[in-house]
């Protein structure tokens, strides 16, 4: 039996799904020409689906290249951001290469912070709170183990994601800090110069935003071949943890933590990036001492307060 009208167009339907683009029209127009010599198809049905598939197909043709140009174009911006990350990301390793090996120049061989961490009530923009507050000094020695002079500054940040005032004292801040140059076996080639708190300061001398808790040094020289002894009293308000980061290539660094007033605390160590425990907790009154040995710049430790041993403790004297 000699296909229908209807077969005819379903079958163009089917090619019209099948093909892209003008291929389709051109293949619509041979099997029309084919169902007009076969007779299956009428003439004015036949040019009308002729001009209806030329449309269709000019439409189809249309959108296919207009995708294949938007893909072109993403694939060409895909390929300029790889290029230019490669180039920010080779740039960036190369500054850090460069940093590394200048503050390899620098070393840290000896890094202690004493700390007296206290739970107490504190004025804060929410009125009186119970908040975790640190006092302590952290000294430490950098060496200039070039043969030539290097000025550096000194940079450290304070909490302040805590805030308050303790006894009239606006938290965060330091209380002093001072530092002496000396020759590497100890004699001092410089008097100890000394910056008293609170701010605010000379210009050209220390520099301390309470908001951000950053505090910087104007550039101090070392000489070749000597060191700076540094140390600097702080006070703030902190956290569940207390994190902490090494700016220098560090030998050793030592914590010294213990819990004062009325609420014992006990207190976990957690290197970083690693995550590794060095002590449980910390007799109430004593200090407990937590040490770290090969500390790169970036790398560090979180000091974690906790105040469940003790609870548990009391409870069990019960």
């Amino acid at each position: 039996m000699l296909p229908t009208v209807d077969d005819a167009r379903k079958k163009v339907g089917i090619l019209l799904a099948r093909l892209s683009g003008y291929r389709t029209g051109i293949a619509a127009m041979i099997l029309g020409i084919i169902g007009l010599r076969l007779g299956a198809v009428d003439r004015h049905e036949f040019w009308r689906d002729m001009a209806i598939a030329l449309t269709v197909s000019g439409v189809i043709g249309s959108i296919i290249e207009f995708r294949a140009h938007a893909r072109r174009e993403r694939a060409a911006k895909n390929e300029e951001r790889a290029k230019n990350i490669e180039t920010v990301v080779l740039n960036q390793a190369m500054t850090q290469i460069g940093r590394i090996g200048t503050l390899g120049e620098l070393f840290c061989p000896s890094w202690m912070v004493e700390l007296d961490i206290e739970k107490k009530q504190i004025e804060t923009p929410k009125g009186r709170k119970l908040r975790y507050v640190s006092t302590g000094t952290l000294t430490y020695t950098l060496v200039n183990m070039s043969l030539s002079e290097k000025s550096v500054i000194l940079r450290h940040e304070l909490e302040c994601d805590v805030r308050g005032s303790d006894n009239g004292i606006d938290l965060p801040t330091i209380e002093s800090l001072t530092y002496q140059t000396k020759s590497r076996a100890g004699a001092s080639l410089q008097d100890m110069v000394t910056f008293e708190f609170p701010p605010p300061f000379s210009s050209g001398s220390l520099r301390f935003d309470a908001r951000s808790g950053l505090v910087s040094s104007p550039g101090i020289v070392i000489p070749a071949d000597a060191m700076i002894e540094v140390k600097i009293k702080r006070h703030e308000a902190v956290g569940r943890q207390f994190p902490w980061y090494m700016f220098w290539i560090t030998g050793k660094a030592e914590v010294r933590v213990r819990s004062c007033g009325e609420h014992p605390l006990g207190f976990v160590l957690v290197e970083r990036p690693t995550v590794s425990l060095h002590a449980e907790q910390c007799r109430d009154g004593e200090y407990h001492v937590f040490t770290i040995e090969d500390l790169l710049p970036g790398q560090g430790f979180a000091i974690f307060i906790d105040e469940a041993p003790f609870a548990r403790t009391a409870g069990e004297r019960h």
